[in-house]
């Protein structure tokens, strides 16, 4: 590997593990949540991960069946079946 792809590697490993950390430090200091904020904090993760799933998984698993030779539809119904089995 190069120095600077080892670099990139680990500050975005590192900014990951930050995010990470930041995100989860406010559960250590929050020990009695009133249910009202219980169930916004744990709706906006599920928006978060929803994000994620369609940004970082649909969009480029269809744009891959499209290059594979499948039309947009078929690339569609293979992403969203293929999103449930895993």
């Amino acid at each position: 590997m190069t120095d600077s792809f080892s670099t990139a590697l680990l500050a975005v490993t590192l900014a990951g593990f930050g995010a990470t950390t930041i995100g989860a430090v406010p559960s250590l200091f929050l020990k009695n949540l009133n249910e009202k904020l219980n169930n916004n904090l744990l709706s906006f993760a599920s928006g978060v991960m929803l994000a994620a799933t369609i940004f970082s998984l649909l969009i480029p698993s269809i744009e891959l069946g499209k290059t594979n030779g499948f039309s947009k539809i078929n690339a569609i119904l293979l992403s969203i079946v293929f999103l449930c089995l895993g």
